[in-house]
């Protein structure tokens, strides 16, 4: 009987010990939409795409945040978080690395985007300054404004 019970404690230590999480990091998050999904959720429906994608090595990037905060508009996104990165997805996000080149576009055009957001504080401010220009002067992006996102400043832009 001694033998049993230290045995059944031993099993119930072990599973509190696996079930056990700490530090558990939070990190906050807005209640309310910031100035860039409050606007998006007064815009026709249409597949969003923010960017910068996430690296593949360094997954999951800032997807997790974007996730969320499509909740506030409710808009269908090519951006993705979960424990499980298909390949279909990490193709896409390995198309996007090059944004805004040709093969980004068209990657960006082959999953039906409308709405392309640049958060442009995600990106090194020389980065930033040329990903913009480069829209500027594409004639397949119309820009479409420039918002808070909650934590800098993005740039709308609609594929045409």
């Amino acid at each position: 009987r001694a033998r049993a019970a230290a045995l059944a404690a031993a099993i119930c230590g072990v599973l509190l010990l696996e079930y056990w999480v700490a530090p558990l990091r939070l990190a906050p998050y807005p209640n309310r939409a910031p100035q860039l999904y409050a606007w998006l959720a007064r815009q026709p429906r249409g597949v969003v795409a923010e960017l910068p994608a996430p690296v593949t090595d360094r997954l999951p990037g800032d997807d997790p945040r974007r996730i969320y905060m499509s909740t506030f508009h409710w808009m269908p996104t090519v951006n993705g978080y979960s424990g499980h990165y298909p390949a279909s997805y990490l193709n896409r996000i390995e198309r996007l690395r090059s944004f805004p080149s040709e093969r980004a576009t068209a990657a960006l055009r082959a999953d039906a985007v409308r709405y392309v957001i640049v958060h442009a504080s995600a990106y090194t401010p020389d980065r930033a300054g040329e990903v913009l220009t480069q829209l500027t002067l594409d004639p397949a992006y119309e820009r479409l404004g420039s918002f808070g996102d909650g934590q800098g400043t993005a740039v709308v832009y609609r594929i045409r």
